[in-house]
């Protein structure tokens, strides 16, 4: 994937998970045209816990995101 395309996707990651802002993601190739992007970020709970956030998104190569899962 094309650093820029990664940055159009990465930015619309961002807006709507910001809590993932700044994080770069491991890419992975799903097959001819796509990739999977995994996001992952800390957060802590009010009584200091730590929550692991994780953020998959199945994108083209051109920048259109087809899928986006997030588990806690």
């Amino acid at each position: 994937m094309e650093r820029d395309v990664l940055s159009k996707v990465c930015s619309q990651v961002y807006r709507s998970h910001p809590e993932v802002d700044g994080a770069r993601p491991k890419v992975q190739p799903l097959g001819d045209d796509q990739v999977l992007l995994i996001f992952t970020a800390k957060a802590k709970t009010e009584n200091g816990h730590d929550i692991s956030h994780n953020i998959r998104v199945v994108a083209t190569l051109s920048g259109k995101i087809i899928k986006t899962t997030t588990s806690r």
